[in-house]
């Protein structure tokens, strides 16, 4: 596993809880296509295509193998631990 993969995937798990993203950093593209509604006003809603965006997305994490997932991040723990530190944390 790259040293720089390890880094994206911790700037990004870092990013989620914040009102800004560095998207440029991030190990995953933005899901193609744009953001679609329903309705207007008070009465504006998600419109139901956006979930045929994710579609693709949602397979590829569905059909990965938890546990050979698990081993590999147990595997590079240290070279995750690093990214941390470099990004501030104990």
């Amino acid at each position: 596993m790259p040293q720089d993969l390890v880094r994206r995937i911790v700037v990004t798990v870092d990013n989620l809880p914040r009102k800004s993203y560095a998207q440029r950093l991030s190990p995953l593209k933005p899901v193609p296509g744009a953001f679609a509604v329903a309705g207007s006003g008070a009465q504006m809603k998600i419109a139901p295509q956006n979930a045929a965006r994710y579609t693709p997305l949602v397979r590829a994490f569905d059909a990965i193998n938890s546990e050979k997932l698990v081993a590999l991040y147990v595997r590079f723990y240290p070279l995750f631990q690093e990214a941390y530190r470099e990004q501030g944390y104990p």
